[in-house]
């Protein structure tokens, strides 16, 4: 599974030896195939398996429409990011080594939504918004990155290196004069930030 990850024709050939975009009973296993599709590149393919998956759970108890909002979800970011986190990751390396900050604060922002339980993107949107606050004061959009960040960080075991990262980051986000502090989130060792 992994050179799979890794190799993405390999896994388009396979993906493309499913003729049949029928669902099954699991629901779970249709969202995998949905997502996997989409890692590909297939969008034809995720969208009709999202249509179909939203007929399957069709219905008015409460489970439908938690599952129906979840879907609707899935498919405005299916729909409006094109690419895969990895893609997406790869972009932000490039403009960041060409100091494109902004374009690689979009890229990585747009893996965020894709791969929100990714560490590594989160401290990377860090790193990039240390130097936009050079030059200006961060926005809507930034801070509400930063506080779900900062709420990764509560829910998740960021490791030492992570964590020292992540306190450094915060700390230097206050170089515009117009910014707000972020030093009071850092926290010591692998502790939960407030």
């Amino acid at each position: 599974m992994a050179s799979l990850v890794q190799n993405k024709s390999l896994a388009e050939n396979l993906l493309n030896e499913i003729y049949d975009d029928s669902v099954h009973d699991l629901l779970e296993d249709n969202l995998d195939k949905m997502k996997a599709f989409h890692e590909v590149g297939n969008k034809e393919r995720t969208h009709r398996i999202l249509s179909l998956v939203k007929k399957q759970i069709a219905g008015d108890n409460l489970s439908s429409k938690v599952i129906d909002k979840y879907l609707e979800q899935e498919s405005i970011e299916r729909t409006e990011i094109n690419f895969t986190p990895k893609e997406l990751k790869e972009m932000a390396e490039v403009n960041y080594k060409n100091n494109r900050f902004k374009p690689a604060f979009m890229n990585l922002s747009q893996a965020f939504v894709l791969a929100p339980n990714n560490i590594a993107i989160a401290i990377s949107l860090l790193k990039i918004l240390v130097k936009l606050t050079i030059h200006e004061a961060i926005d809507e959009e930034q801070e509400a990155i930063i506080n779900k960040i900062k709420a990764l960080k509560n829910e998740s075991e960021f490791g030492t290196k992570n964590t020292a990262l992540y306190n450094q980051y915060l700390f230097s986000l206050k170089r515009h004069p117009e910014q707000k502090e972020y030093s009071d989130s850092i926290s010591p060792n692998n502790e939960p930030s407030k």
